[in-house]
């Protein structure tokens, strides 16, 4: 990326980051981005109501795979990075 960057005089730098997503529960988180989010909005109306459903069982079964919490309530961290950019 710097390269393809730095050819428009643009240089970037690059930072690790980190969000913890938190809920009551995983099947709480689940049910809010099945109905809030917009990525799973888009993603109901393209598959259909009953693959849909079929996804979001999966998802659940992730989301309580993943739990970092250990007192009944939903925690998970992701990380990503931060590509900020400017002038050379």
């Amino acid at each position: 990326m710097r390269e393809l960057f730095s050819e428009h005089g643009i240089a970037l730098q690059f930072e690790k980051k980190s969000l913890t997503f938190t809920a009551e529960s995983a099947k709480a988180a689940n049910d809010e981005w099945r109905e809030h989010h917009p990525m799973w909005l888009a993603l109901k109306e393209t598959l259909g109501e009953e693959n849909f459903d079929s996804l979001s069982e999966r998802v659940l079964q992730e989301l309580e795979n993943s739990n970092e919490s250990s007192d009944g309530r939903f925690s998970y961290t992701s990380t990503y990075l931060l590509a900020t950019g400017s002038p050379i």
